[in-house]
This record gives structure tokens, C-alpha cells and sequence, in this order.
């Protein structure tokens, strides 16, 4: 049985999305982010009176409780997997820094080995001898 607010619903669901992929294109990353709806999981079984919550925070934690997705159907699902990628895309071509890693470099002594550090910081045991 169709409920009359049916339409309602879908109306608010679709606004919801529709801002949603505004804050995206826009560069409103942040605040998009914090209202992203989740992909994969398992699909609730119909849309429900509540809008998806906004997040206080963007930890990724496991072993949580996972929510269900909402059931936008595939069409919906292709487009925020668009738009997601999208957004990660501009969040790396637009970082403001420069991703590299830094090999930590810490050596100890020992009166026991005799050893001499390489210039590309490997340590390998064939380098070491007994004293």
C-alpha cells in the first residue's frame, strides 16, 4: 500500500541529494562530506520520513555498526559514486601540500657490532660483524 506522503518523501530525499551535489561541484567539500550518504551496505527496505543525519565527525572507524544505505536505486547510487569521485579527484588535484613520505632515520650503537651507515638507509645484517 502507497502511503499519500509518499511524494513528500521522495521530494525531501531528492532536495537532499540535489544539495548535496551542489556542495560537491562547488567546492563545498567540507560541509559535503559531512552530508554524504553512504554507498554499498545493505539497502533499506524503503525510503523512511528521515533525511540522512549529518555527521559530526569524518573518522572512519570499523567493527561499528554499519547503517543501511538508503534505497536510491542504481541510478541514484552511479551518481553519487560520480560525484564522490569527482570530489576526491579535485581534493587531490587541489592539495595544499605535498604528499611524501619521510623514512625516519634513527640509528643506536653498539659496542658489540661494528656497522657503517649507507648513504640510501638501508640496514642489512650483511653489513654487521661481530667485533
Amino acid at each position: 500500500m502507497r502511503s499519500p506522503a509518499a511524494g513528500f518523501i521522495g521530494r525531501k530525499h531528492a532536495q537532499y541529494i540535489e544539495e548535496l551535489t551542489r556542495q560537491f561541484r562547488s567546492g563545498q567539500i567540507d560541509e559535503a562530506l559531512h552530508r554524504a550518504i553512504p554507498l554499498g551496505g545493505e539497502l533499506a527496505a524503503a525510503l523512511t520520513l528521515k533525511l540522512p543525519q549529518r555527521r559530526t565527525d569524518l573518522r572512519i572507524s570499523q567493527g561499528g555498526k554499519s547503517g543501511a544505505s538508503v534505497p536510491y536505486g542504481p541510478t541514484v547510487q552511479q551518481h553519487l559514486r560520480a560525484i564522490y569521485r569527482q570530489a576526491t579527484e579535485r581534493m587531490c588535484e587541489q592539495s595544499p601540500v605535498i604528499w611524501l613520505f619521510t623514512q625516519p632515520v634513527t640509528y643506536a650503537t653498539s659496542n658489540r657490532i661494528t656497522w657503517q651507515a649507507r648513504g640510501d638507509d638501508w640496514v642489512r645484517a650483511v653489513d654487521m660483524a661481530p667485533r
